[in-house]
């Protein structure tokens, strides 16, 4: 596997551009997507253009689709239920517009412009697998894993053990058809059950992890507003390519992993076909695609004709590019970890 170098990854694929009166606002979209913003490209063929809105005036022959959302052929509108603010996609010619009221909740609209980085970048033949990446010793190790199995604290664990490890992606790795890895990190919520080297934590950061542990556990408080309260405020975003992670130039060899939860609380290495793997990579992945797809499949629902259809694609076309992405004969293995994810003795001799 050949892994491409640029500070900015994805600007050799994909060409996007930000735009604000507020300056601070585009800070924001350069440290949460570190890896992937252009900041400046010497081309107006761009794929989606970004803008900052004080106000979006909602067409008045939009259809009401469902509560928060509204649409037109050619335009999207959603609602941000935490700060009822709203966001557009506007399809313009053969690119798309982004546009976003002041005081959307940031992390809501950083989840849809992922989203949308995947689809478009689907559409010119990388796919997205839902794993995460490490480099070490000119190797890269791939794993793959549903929700909740613990991809971010394999890699915090790693990282706080292991001074040679270099994450290349977390959650979403990026793989062209001939087998290229494109790193690719954003910001990662530090909730506090993630166990994060304390270098990588400033002091009002280590405070706001110890109100949100305190916030988690007091039991009269509905979820639903700890949760607002926790995006809103106590869950600083940390993006480790800030410090030198997501940046390597090398040739590299590589290894695929399934991870899953072991019942018998040990981590053991199990060899496993290929066929196996390529089918877990790509059934978990396509699985975190579909959400992505919802807005625009309730698009094509009402007006059959859009231009956002050429957006969705089936699992067959998806599960194709994995496999080809992935190559005929990598090494494959398959990691069992122990539902903690606190001894990753064996996990390091693996890797």
């Amino acid at each position: 596997m050949k892994l491409i170098h640029n500070y900015f990854s994805l600007g050799n694929i994909l060409y996007w551009k930000t735009s604000s009166g507020y300056q601070n606002w585009i800070k924001q979209n350069i440290t949460e997507f570190r890896s992937a913003y252009i900041k400046q490209q010497n081309t107006k063929d761009w794929d989606i253009e970004i803008d900052e809105v004080a106000q979006i005036e909602v067409d008045v022959e939009a259809i009401n689709v469902s509560e928060d959302f509204t649409c037109l052929p050619d335009t999207v509108y959603l609602k941000d239920k935490y700060s009822n603010k709203k966001l557009s996609i506007i399809i313009v010619g053969d690119h798309y517009k982004i546009s976003v009221e002041q005081g959307f909740t940031f992390y809501y609209y950083a989840a849809i412009l992922d989203a949308f980085i995947k689809i478009l970048a689907f559409q010119k033949g990388v796919v997205a697998l839902h794993a995460s990446a490490v480099l070490k010793d000119n190797k890269t190790y791939v794993f793959g894993a549903w929700r909740q199995v613990g991809k971010t604290s394999i890699i915090l664990n790693l990282l706080k053990n292991d001074d040679q490890i270099k994450v290349l992606a977390d959650d979403a790795v990026f793989l062209t058809k001939e087998g290229e890895l494109i790193p690719y990190l954003r910001g990662i919520d530090l909730y506090p059950y993630l166990p994060i080297p304390e270098k990588y934590l400033s002091e009002k950061e280590r405070t706001q992890r110890l109100f949100a542990k305190w916030l988690l556990a007091i039991p009269l408080i509905p979820k639903t507003l700890k949760t607002k309260l926790l995006k809103r405020f106590l869950l600083p975003r940390k993006n480790l390519a800030e410090y030198q992670n997501g940046n390597n130039n090398q040739e590299t060899s590589t290894m695929f992993f399934a991870v899953k939860r072991n019942k018998t609380n040990q981590t053991i290495k199990n060899n496993i076909s290929e066929s196996a793997v390529k089918s877990f990579l790509g059934k978990s992945s396509y699985f975190e695609f579909t959400e992505y797809l919802d807005p625009f499949e309730k698009v094509c629902s009402v007006f059959p004709e859009s231009g956002f259809s050429k957006l969705l694609f089936d699992y067959n076309e998806f599960q194709q590019k994995v496999d080809q992405a992935i190559g005929d004969n990598p090494d494959m293995a398959e990691l069992n970890l122990s539902n903690d994810y606190s001894d990753l003795n064996n996990l390091s001799q693996i890797i």
